[in-house]
């Protein structure tokens, strides 16, 4: 209940709350330097140290700020806010060795370095161990569905989809047998024999093809291998649709009858369709079809006199 308070926070409030928290890490990282260093809590009496403390711990949060660390945001923290907390680390134990020689603080050589390394342990462990639950939350209120293709195409699909309300990626499937028990990030790698096995244990009743770039024959080959899983299976875009900025990678789709065919579509040749049907009356048998229905509404295109439609079915 507090972390789901916490995440619905504003987000002002919530810089705030990391601003104290971070507060109280940079106090105790200090004292237990000390402490675990000298093994004795003389040193709490002494007044130069808490003088260091005091100028020590605004420096440091300053440091943090302007390294960006409060822009970002905790559940899609990457590593370029693990940079800033380590910069912003060295940063506030650079100023601790410094300050502590103005102020004659008895303060020993290995001090900053202990302190330092509570400090990143404090201050970027909590952030890791907060984005790991609050993904482990978001994940089980989201559909688990295997990626087959651990290329670059399937690590961005996880990446968007982990990102995304709908779909959590919860397995790779990939022919490559060096990849397989691998780990691509958190997601496991799996061959495609076990597929049944991975879906079962996952309870994935998805299975989204992150092949943009296979050619329709290779696309008809991996539909024949799991068509027997009976898994729902479902596309992303092709490469052009993705490059042109039609669609994105996350807008995954059912299967086309294209990638039925084991090979590339023929598309028609515009001169011979207009010698045929322009200014022409055209009659098309079987017109209620899938075919016939799509006939129809390319011969329309071409701009008939007249298109008369015959189907025998009463249905259609």
């Amino acid at each position: 209940m507090f972390l789901k308070f916490l995440v619905n926070l504003p987000r002002p409030k919530k810089r705030i709350v990391s601003l104290v928290i971070d507060s109280i890490f940079i106090v105790v990282a200090f004292w237990l330097a000390f402490l675990l260093r000298l093994d004795s809590a003389a040193v709490l009496k002494n007044t130069h140290t808490w003088i260091l403390l005091a100028a020590l711990l605004p420096v440091s949060l300053l440091s943090f700020v302007k390294l960006g660390l409060y822009r970002a945001v905790l559940r899609y923290m990457n590593t370029q806010a693990m940079w800033a907390i380590i910069a912003g680390v060295i940063l506030s134990t650079v100023f601790l060795t410094v300050l502590s020689f103005f102020l004659s603080a008895p303060v020993p050589r290995t001090v900053p370095f202990i302190y330092a390394s509570f400090c990143i342990l404090f201050v970027g462990g909590a952030r890791l161990t907060v984005r790991a639950v609050v993904g482990q939350i978001t994940m089980r209120r989201k559909e688990g569905v295997i990626i087959y293709g651990a290329g670059s195409a399937g690590r961005q699909l996880a990446t968007a989809l982990a990102n995304g309300p709908e779909y959590s990626p919860v397995a790779f499937i990939d022919d490559d047998p060096k990849k397989h028990l691998s780990l691509i990030q958190g997601v496991c790698v799996y061959a495609p024999s076990q597929i049944a096995e991975v879906a079962k244990q996952k309870c994935a009743s998805k299975i989204l093809l992150a092949l943009p770039s296979a050619s329709r024959s290779r696309r008809k080959e991996v539909l024949n291998a799991i068509e027997k899983f009976k898994l729902q299976v479902m596309t992303i875009p092709g490469m052009a649709d993705i490059v042109s900025g039609t669609t994105n990678l996350d807008e995954v789709k059912d299967v086309e009858i294209d990638d039925l065919l084991g090979r590339d579509s023929v598309q028609p040749r515009q001169d011979l369709m207009s010698a045929n049907i322009t200014n022409k009356a055209v009659m098309v048998t079987g017109a209620g079809g899938s075919i016939g229905s799509e006939l129809c509404r390319q011969i329309v295109k071409n701009n008939p006199i007249k298109l008369v439609l015959f189907e025998l079915s009463e249905f259609a």
